[in-house]
């Protein structure tokens, strides 16, 4: 099963990062956490058990390529790579805003300590969940100060995955030229989240077919409940697709891996990768 494979690559990418040398990671319990967190994604369009792999292996391909970098640890590595497989974990193919507007209880407890990161609060707190199992706790070989800095880092960077912080995250990140290495995890994190972008344009393009089929989704639940309906989740009113991909690209996928080539240059062709896309979807709208 594909699935299965995905799980066994995890497993070789934790030992090409050198942290089975590091740290003494029952491989049992590896199997089970793999297997709970697979089981843990729904079968929605986009936000499913291959959109976690794939964020993981682009993260494993950005340490990779900046492993002489001195500010990646053997547990940044690890808690890097366990970060990715449960950034969306439960993700029910609605987005932030669907909870507010519905009073749903996240939506509610959200609100009330002022917060709009609904899913991402919920991914920690079924993150965390698996890992209060000592049958699924993957942390339980690190000691107890390396134990409290990976569970900080795991929290911090998937709330940094909240689509309303890109910006100002990006922004400061942008203007730091010396940034904290909180900041670097943050936007390795967020490039892998970000990655359909960078891929071969096919890749791409399934990619974001499946954001749309998950959006439109979403805005038929809305219709039936009598809600508001963007016009991005309406697919009834659905506007050129190629136009809306450029869209994002600009506002978005461009600048981000521009600032990720800028402050580093092995990474520069991420962002001549997004340039390319980008290209391609302007030559797709005109035959629309």
């Amino acid at each position: 099963e594909q699935s299965l494979r995905m799980l066994s690559f995890v497993v070789e990418m934790l030992r090409d990062l050198g942290v089975f040398k590091e740290y003494k990671i029952d491989m049992m319990v590896l199997a089970r956490f793999l297997l709970r967190v697979k089981g843990l994604y729904n079968s929605v369009p986009y936000h499913n058990f291959v959109h976690a792999f794939d964020v993981t292996h682009m993260c494993f391909v950005l340490m990779t390529i900046l492993e002489s970098e001195p500010f990646l640890s053997p547990l940044d590595r690890f808690v890097m790579i366990i970060a990715c497989m449960l950034h969306d974990i439960g993700h029910q193919g609605f987005n932030n805003g669907y909870y507010t507007k519905t009073q749903a209880p996240l939506g509610l407890m959200c609100a009330a300590v002022d917060t709009s990161s609904v899913m991402e609060l919920y991914h920690c707190s079924q993150a965390l969940e698996v890992l209060a199992d000592p049958a699924t706790n993957v942390f339980s070989c690190l000691s107890p100060p390396d134990a409290a800095y990976a569970y900080k880092l795991l929290i911090t960077v998937i709330l940094a995955t909240d689509m309303a912080k890109h910006g100002a995250l990006s922004g400061t990140f942008a203007n730091d030229p010396d940034p904290p290495k909180e900041h670097i995890l943050k936007m390795l994190m967020k490039s892998s989240d970000l990655n359909n972008v960078t891929k071969p344009f096919p890749v791409a393009k399934r990619w974001a077919e499946a954001v749309v089929d998950e959006f439109w989704a979403q805005g038929d639940v809305e219709k039936k409940a009598g809600l508001e309906v963007l016009p991005m989740f309406n697919r009834e009113a659905a506007s050129n697709f190629a136009q809306g991909q450029m869209g994002f690209i600009d506002f978005v996928g461009l600048k981000h891996f521009q600032t990720i080539g800028k402050w580093n240059p092995k990474l520069q062709f991420l962002a001549d990768n997004v340039q390319r896309n980008r290209d391609a979807w302007e030559a797709l709208s005109k035959e629309t």
